[in-house]
């Protein structure tokens, strides 16, 4: 777990070098069966998700979040 989960964090390290943080990444056991290529993506993910936070920038909404909820209006 541990060599999969550096490689990942090196291939998809933090594009911004603005933004300073430590970042603790505790993984599931399912890290040794989870496809590599999917590994990467979710630490990518993360650190978008950890520099959007630190820089202060809203995160864009998905469509699922933009939806009107069932049943009445968005107050």
């Amino acid at each position: 777990m541990k060599r999969r989960l550096r490689e990942a964090v090196r291939l998809a390290g933090p594009l911004g070098a603005g933004v300073a943080a430590d970042v603790v990444i505790n993984p599931k056991k399912s890290l040794l069966k989870a496809d590599f290529a999917d590994v990467v993506t979710e630490v990518r993910r993360g650190f978008a998700v950890i520099e959007q936070k630190l820089s202060g920038k809203t995160p864009a909404k998905t469509n699922a979040e933009n939806r009107e909820p069932e049943g009445g209006s968005r107050l």
